[in-house]
């Protein structure tokens, strides 16, 4: 009989007849066979082109199940389960379970990181190395120095600034205090000094030295140049800050030793400076130009020659005028030295010039103090001009030595000395720097 039919590409393994060929089949239909043969076993194994040497245990071993890690325990090796659709996005753990990916997908769910519609602030008191992201500017920042309240906050991007604009500082009296909801630091100069900085944007009071009151029937000193600074940019560094002397007062001894009053020091920090008060002259010369200027002797011979001395643009203001019409021969008086507020006030008669109003700033502790006053002009025998705003000094009265000098740290102008005992001028008073800052 035919053995069963293994030809084309459809016959498989499971198409042979075990039984076939039978004994009484004929050569040709063995032949035939063998054909049918070598047919199935290329058919069922397409993709075998070299020597298969797996064992029979091997090729009939079963697949087994992925076992995963408990914590205790390691897992096996095996099938995972199958993932659906919706684990499209997760993955594999080692216990065997699909899952979502649990990190970080904003700025804002970084612990090290700070996202915020402002920039940091010198208080925003966190570690070196926090990153920190202004969402509306755009603007980032990095902590590069952690110091309670006195954080300093480098702009990493091309933002308005390369450093954050709070600055870090030392040196002076240090003083905090907020004034309209805007924080401070100040540091206060009453010598000369050194103020360490990182650098930055702040505000700065100059003060320079008071002028010394002239000697007998002066003028009294000028108050030393104050000077306001807003939106200065400071470098780093160490930044020599200098405080500057009160001039000393003029005097006429009774042994001929004859000295005028001299003009008060400058005060300054880096590039800023105040220029020291004014002075008078004895007698009968003229007032000497400073930040404000000295206020002029008497003008003993009425002729007008004893003009007083100038102040300095935006620093300080002129001196008064001495008189002539005082007592018997054109005694007169001196005329008042002028303060940051006002000119010095001129004499009258046998009345000295009082000193000019000095100026309110708050810079030091956010209350005002005032600054910068003229010191009042002598007088032969009539009462001395009075120093303004009660910080310049008095000027003498006649037949007596009540002269008084300017306050210290005031940068306020020495009273001018009167006629009796050949009197002395009193001292300008020392002056001040300020620096504050944002915190």
């Amino acid at each position: 009989m035919a053995t069963e039919d293994l030809t084309g590409t459809g016959k498989f393994i499971d198409d042979l007849v075990a039984t076939n060929p039978v004994a009484t089949d004929s050569v040709s239909d063995g032949d035939e066979h063998i054909r049918g043969v070598k047919n199935v076993l290329k058919n069922t194994l397409p993709n075998v082109t070299a020597a298969v040497t797996a064992t029979a245990a091997q090729l009939n071993k079963t697949a087994s199940t992925f076992t995963g890690a408990d914590g205790s325990a390691a897992g096996a090796s095996g099938m995972v389960t199958t993932p659906v659709a919706t684990d499209n996005t997760k993955f594999l753990k080692g216990d065997g379970t699909w899952a979502t990916p649990s990190g970080a997908s904003t700025l804002a769910e970084l612990t090290d990181s700070t996202t915020a519609t402002t920039d940091p602030l010198a208080t925003s008191n966190l570690a070196v190395g926090h990153f920190w992201i202004n969402s509306t500017s755009g603007e980032a920042f990095v902590c590069t120095d952690a110091t309670t309240n006195d954080n300093v906050w480098t702009n990493i991007g091309d933002g308005s600034g390369s450093i954050y604009d709070v600055m870090v500082a030392s040196g002076g009296t240090v003083n905090t205090y907020t004034v309209g909801g805007v924080a401070y630091k100040s540091h206060t100069f009453l010598t000369s000094g050194t103020f360490v900085t990182t650098g930055g944007s702040a505000e700065v009071l100059t003060i320079a030295g008071g002028g010394g009151g002239g000697g007998p029937i002066s003028g009294g000193g000028g108050a030393g140049g104050m000077l306001v600074s807003t939106n200065v940019t400071l470098p780093s560094g160490s930044l020599t800050v200098t405080v500057g002397a009160g001039g000393t007062g003029g005097y006429n001894t009774s042994t001929g030793n004859i000295a005028n009053g001299t003009n008060g020091s400058n005060s300054g920090i880096n590039t800023i400076s105040s220029t020291g008060g004014g002075t008078s002259q004895n007698y009968e010369g003229t007032g000497i130009g400073g930040g404000s200027g000295g206020g002029s002797p008497r003008d003993r011979w009425n002729n007008g020659a004893n003009t007083p001395g100038s102040g300095v643009s935006g620093q300080g203001n002129d001196g008064g005028s001495g008189s002539a019409t005082g007592g018997g021969d054109g005694h007169g008086s001196g005329g008042g030295g002028g303060g940051a507020g006002s000119v010095g006030g001129d004499a009258a008669g046998g009345v000295g010039g009082d000193g000019g109003d000095g100026l309110a700033n708050l810079y030091k502790t956010g209350v005002n103090v005032t600054y910068a006053a003229g010191g009042g002009g002598g007088t032969y025998d009539g009462t001395g001009g009075t120093g303004g705003s009660s910080i310049g000094g008095d000027g003498s009265n006649g037949g007596s030595n009540t002269q008084t000098s300017g306050s210290t740290n005031t940068g306020s102008g020495g009273g001018a000395g009167g006629y009796s005992s050949y009197g002395t001028g009193g001292s300008g008073g020392s002056g001040i720097v300020i620096v504050r800052y944002e915190t």
